[in-house]
Formats: C-alpha cells, structure tokens, sequence
C-alpha cells in the first residue's frame, strides 16, 4: 500500500512539473532564443530538460532536491520516506536529479523539474557560442563618410557605434554562468596597407568644419586611382572590432576568456584636387 501511495504522488508531482514547464528538449541540444532589442541581452528560453537561462544577471530561483524539500517545507506534498535519498533517473545526456524551483525574479512559475547534470564549463562552453553568434557588426561612423569619400590630405575621423555590452546565461537548475561581452577597440584596415588601432569606441568628429585629422583618425596621401587600389576606384577598407569575454558563476567565481572579434568591410574614395598657382 505505501508503494501505490508513493508512485501516486511521484505521478502527480510529474505531471505539475509538465504543466509548469516550457517545452521539452534534450540535454545538449541548442534551444530557442529571444533577443532583447533594448539592451542586446540573450534570453534562452528555458526547458524541462535543458538549458535554461534568464538573461544577463544570473538566473534568481531557490531550487531544492527532494530531500531538502521534505526538511524545510510541509506544504510540498511529498511523502517522508523520501528524505533519506535523491530521486535520480537516466536522461537523454546522464543522470537527471528531481528539483523544486521557486520563487523566481522572472516570474517562471514553481514546479518540479528533472535537472541534468551539467558542470560549469559546458554550460560556459554553451553560453560562450550564444555570445559569439550575438555579437553585432561594427557600426562604421567615419567622417567624412563613406557615401562622400574624402580627399588626399583631408584628415580623416574614425569612430564605431556604441553597440552596448551583450551577455548571455547558460543554466542547468541551481548551477548557472553567465558570459558577458564588453567592446575593447578597433583595428582599422585603410585598404593600402595601412592599419590604425583606436582604443575603444573612437572619437566621432565635434567640428564639421576642421579637415584636420581626428585623435582617432587617418590622412590618406594617395588617391583611390587603380594605380593605388590594385584596379578599382575605392580602397576595400574594414573596420574589424574585438570585444573582451568576461564570466561569472552560481559560487561567485570569474574570469575571462579568448576575445572574439567581428568586421564590417566598406569602400573608400579618396579624389586628389589638382590646383594651380597664379600670381597677382
């Protein structure tokens, strides 16, 4: 009789667990995400079986094995001969634990999950490539621009865009990462040869009228003849940006990781004004 009442309140607690719970998918698997247009943050949506993630902070539920469940709440309905042990099972990707999630900032309901075994470093692997397929492109903010070109000897400003941070987070119940992506600078590839490094985001010009070169910036001394292009009439520039890779985890632990970098190629072309001298 104790053992048709324990597997009847197993069965029920699994069936509030599918009807708090997102859609399944198995350990491992990539999941849909949802990009905040606001700040850039990656929101993994989260699973049963999966990762889960709650943006750029951290994830902020209570979770609790069944045991522990059974010591501090009474009105978790699971019986008492469960405390002396875990409820584990076989998934898809190992052994899966039975969790209570609550209270939760974002407001994901409470319920029961199977949370997989995941370490730190796969969830910061995963976390890791959501950034690298998040990060934007360099917005070029030249000036004079590039749809107007410049001139031989007209100094040149060269700034991006401030794309903001972008973070992601990784979660497998209580044990979470989060990866967070900071702009460091600009390497900028002129098309000659030339190459122009600019810590952070550059310095947009403040005169319109000055044709002097910017603290970040560049004169070109050539036209974009073909003589000086290799046969077009624009210098092939870039604009290759780097972001630095920081994480953090559920114990509080950081550190960072390799940089990654993205690049926005444009056209350049540089006129020569051919003037004569005449005297008085």
């Amino acid at each position: 009789m104790l053992a048709r009442v324990v597997l009847f309140v197993l069965t029920a607690l699994a069936a509030t667990s599918v009807a708090n719970a997102p859609a399944q998918a198995a350990p491992g698997d990539s999941t849909s995400t949802d990009t905040d247009t606001n700040t850039g943050t990656i929101i993994p949506t989260a699973t049963q079986q999966g990762w889960t993630g709650t943006g750029s902070s951290g994830p902020r539920c209570r979770w609790q094995q069944v045991p522990d469940i059974v010591e501090t709440s009474s009105d978790i309905p699971l019986p008492p001969e469960q405390a002396d042990g875990e409820i584990v099972r076989d998934g898809p990707g190992g052994k899966e634990r039975f969790y209570y999630r609550s209270g939760c900032s974002d407001d994901r309901p409470d319920g029961f999950f199977w949370v997989p075994t995941v370490s730190v470093p796969d969830l910061r692997a995963d976390a890791y490539q959501r950034i690298e397929k998040q990060l934007p492109l360099p917005g070029i903010n030249i000036s004079p621009d590039p749809a107007a070109g410049a001139f031989v000897n007209f100094g040149l400003w060269l700034a991006v865009d401030d794309p903001g941070s972008v973070s992601a987070t990784a979660e497998a119940g209580p044990v979470w990462v989060t990866i967070t992506a900071a702009y460091d600078g600009t390497t900028w590839n002129m098309g000659n040869g030339d190459a122009v490094e600019c810590s952070g985001l550059g310095t947009p010009i403040v005169d319109l009228d000055t044709d002097e070169q910017g603290p970040c910036g560049y004169t070109y001394e050539h036209s974009s003849a073909p003589r000086y292009t290799g046969g077009g009439l624009a210098y092939e520039a870039s604009a290759t940006g780097t972001w630095s890779i920081t994480w953090v985890d559920h114990t509080g632990a950081t550190g960072t990781l390799a940089s990654l970098e993205r690049t926005t190629q444009f056209d350049y072309q540089v006129r020569e004004i051919q003037t004569v001298g005449v005297t008085p």
